[in-house]
């Protein structure tokens, strides 16, 4: 979300040429389903043909090949990476938008004052978007706690290795439909909900919070 509010703000500025390009490449990767991403990577990262490991080892940055998806460490940064990779773009147009529908009057009063860019930002352009940024908080809680299809598809789909990249959904799917545990995997169903509905109310109430000018 960081890096979607810094591109924002950036690719709203009407002194960079190729704006719309820029926007159009960081939204790409979200047209792509996440299961044939992760199995893409699977195929990037494989330790004996994968395209990553014959690429270091033919500029010299390693000596042996590396098995990235059976190292927890490793297999965890994957994940995030493609999470990162493929969300960022998304949330950058809400944020776009939510710029876009800040009226330009108050910048220009702001600018007018001798404000520098960055307090602009601070002090008008995050403070209202707010909502945007609410919004884009509850729904990244709710997608990250409900992953599936890229750790599924990463490797042999029980979160392997060493259950790094084991996901609540993953273990919901596992125990019903693989040991037929379906009262389990339905109570486990009410308690991901529960946890969703927590942490949603609790980031609904730190960042709709009055600020101390209201």
């Amino acid at each position: 979300m960081v890096l979607a509010v810094f591109l924002a703000v950036l690719l709203t500025e009407k002194t960079i040429r190729g704006i719309s390009f820029f926007r159009a490449i960081f939204y790409v990767p979200n047209l792509v389903t996440a299961a044939s991403i992760g199995v893409l990577f699977s195929i990037l990262l494989d330790w004996q043909t994968g395209t990553v490991n014959k690429l270091l080892l033919s500029m010299g940055f390693i000596k042996a090949p590396i098995n990235w998806l059976n190292e927890p460490v490793y297999a965890r940064a994957t994940v995030s990476l493609i999470q990162f990779w493929q969300w960022f773009g998304p949330s950058m147009i809400f944020f776009i938008a939510g710029i876009k529908a800040i009226p330009i009057e108050l910048y220009e009063a702001a600018y007018v004052d001798g404000a520098t860019k960055w307090k602009v930002f601070w002090t008008i352009t995050l403070p209202l978007l707010r909502p945007v940024v609410l919004y884009q908080a509850i729904t990244s809680l709710i997608g990250g706690m409900q992953i599936f299809d890229v750790p599924m598809t990463l490797t042999d789909g029980l979160g392997s290795p060493e259950k790094s990249i084991l996901t609540m959904v993953m273990y919901l799917y596992n125990t019903a439909f693989k040991n037929n545990n379906y009262g389990y995997a339905a109570a486990l169903g009410y308690a991901l909900f529960l946890i969703i509905l927590v942490f949603s109310i609790i980031s609904f109430k730190i960042i709709n919070r009055k600020s101390i000018y209201e």
